[in-house]
Order: C-alpha cells, then sequence, then structure tokens
C-alpha cells in the first residue's frame, strides 16, 4: 500500500474523524486500525455484506 496515497486523500483525518465517534478504547484501537481494501473480490464480498445488513 502506498502511504503517499493515503497522505493525499487524508485518510488519517477520516479515521481521527472515525476516533472521535467511538466510545471505548477498544473501539478507538480498531478504528485507527483501519486501511483501505484495493482487492475487487474483498471488496465486491464487503458491500454485499453491508446490503445484507441493512
Amino acid at each position: 500500500m502506498n502511504m503517499i496515497y493515503l497522505e493525499k486523500l487524508e485518510f488519517y483525518k477520516i479515521t481521527e474523524m472515525l476516533n472521535s465517534f467511538c466510545c471505548t478504547y477498544v473501539g478507538k484501537e480498531l478504528a485507527s486500525q483501519l486501511l483501505p481494501c484495493y482487492e475487487v473480490d474483498t471488496v465486491s464480498y464487503l458491500l454485499q455484506e453491508t446490503r445484507r445488513g441493512s
């Protein structure tokens, strides 16, 4: 994963914003460890999971 792209997209600002909504230390840890996924199959699977949950 190219960190330059993450910096240009300000991905770390997004995870910081997400951290502000977390109520527990464990939630903040998990949110700060998130990384984008680039594999098409994985993204498709996760989107299907999201659709099923709504």
